[in-house]
């Protein structure tokens, strides 16, 4: 039988901490449910992998719009009115990929947002 730290490296996830970190549940509570409540324990593992795939593919997204801001020449305030206007790459992500603001930590998506910002 595959371990539960395995079923996450095959569901995409670098590790079962990623899974604990992104669900909030500890790793021993995703081990017991492997064990006990296995469709719970799959459940968590799928949604994981999919944050963790989104907000890797938004943090990229974010990486190519930092060099293209760079080249523009913006001012603080016309960097924040395109990043969380026109050009919202977390906005747009989730409307491309059909996903509402209540399935995410919007929160979260924001801060890798005022990240980008702060690295410029």
């Amino acid at each position: 039988m595959k371990t539960a730290a395995q079923y996450a490296k095959q569901a995409g996830l670098p590790n079962l901490k990623a899974s604990s970190e992104i669900s909030g549940e500890s790793i021993q509570t995703l081990n017991n449910w492997l064990n006990n409540k296995p469709f719970v324990f799959h459940s968590v593992i799928q949604r994981s992998s999919k944050v963790f795939k989104m907000i890797n593919q938004i943090k990229a997204l974010l990486e190519v719009q930092k060099n293209d801001i760079k080249a523009m020449n913006l001012t603080t305030e016309e960097v924040n009115n395109f990043v969380f206007g026109e050009g919202d790459i977390v906005e747009h992500y989730l409307n491309n990929n059909n996903i509402s603001e209540d399935d995410v930590n919007l929160e979260e998506l924001r801060d890798l947002q005022h990240g980008m910002i702060d690295d410029l």
